[in-house]
């Protein structure tokens, strides 16, 4: 049995926080990314019939809905506070899961 421990090697402090910068930045892109998705799909909504991507309960062809229904928004309003929502709670979680990921790695 391997006794040997295959952590990786301790970073500087300055290392550390750059690590950590670059973790937030790729976090916040990514939340940014998903609002710049939102508004992408809230204004095609103008353009197509959106009652086919709504959920239809008891129906099979509803189903549908369950995926794409929260990519849906009724007024800008809607949008923007699920916007806010998204950008801080989905950053914070994004540099949560990247420091995991790259834990275990």
């Amino acid at each position: 049995m391997n006794t040997e421990s295959t952590s990786t090697p301790k970073l500087t402090p300055f290392e550390q926080r750059e690590q950590d910068r670059l973790r937030l930045k790729r976090a916040f892109y990514g939340s940014a990314g998903l609002v710049a998705l939102l508004l992408v799909i809230f204004i095609a909504q103008s353009y197509f019939d959106w009652r086919t991507f709504a959920v239809y309960p008891r129906s099979a062809s509803g189903l549908l809905g369950i995926l794409t229904a929260p990519l849906l928004h009724g007024s800008w309003e809607h949008l923007a506070a699920n916007s806010v929502a998204i950008l801080v709670l989905g950053t914070l979680v994004g540099v949560l899961v990247l420091g995991l990921i790259q834990t275990l790695i």
